[in-house]
Formats: C-alpha cells, sequence, structure tokens
C-alpha cells in the first residue's frame, strides 16, 4: 500500500516518494527503480533500495526559509546546498 504508485503521479506512495521513472534527482544516478524515500523540510533524506539490500540516510540541518541577517553556516558545506 506505501508503495503503490498514485495516480496521476506515479512517482509519490503513500508518505514515499518512487523512483519509478527516474525523474527525482535526489535518489542518484544508480539508484534502482525499486527505490523509494523521503526528504523533510529541514534537509534529511532517506532512500531505500530494496534491490541492493541498502538504505541511506543523511541527517542535515539545512533550513528552507530567510535566516536572521541571510547567514546559515551549513550553506558553507556541500550538504547545506542540496
Amino acid at each position: 500500500m506505501f508503495l503503490t504508485p498514485y495516480t496521476p503521479d506515479p512517482t509519490f506512495g503513500l508518505g514515499w516518494r518512487l523512483n519509478c521513472n527516474k525523474s527525482l534527482l535526489w535518489f542518484g544516478l544508480h539508484a534502482s527503480d525499486e527505490a523509494y524515500g523521503h526528504a523533510g523540510w529541514t534537509g534529511t533524506c532517506t532512500v531505500i533500495d530494496p534491490k541492493y539490500s541498502l538504505t541511506i540516510t543523511l541527517l542535515t540541518n539545512k533550513r528552507h526559509t530567510p535566516c536572521i541577517n541571510g547567514i546559515f553556516d551549513g550553506e558553507k558545506y556541500e550538504t547545506g546546498r542540496y
């Protein structure tokens, strides 16, 4: 049920994004068509790929709202800019 593609957008399951047509860049180039995941508002990202028995979880503190004086130290790092 959670991984059943939603109509009209098959990249949505119930609470998960599906890599069914390779349109989501955050799955990367090497994830299989079976991969699914979720990206959070604060910069977290989880990708699960059953074909390769692989789970990746990236936890960051990226904020998607303007910061005071426009300063956010996370912008100094690659993961803060993805």
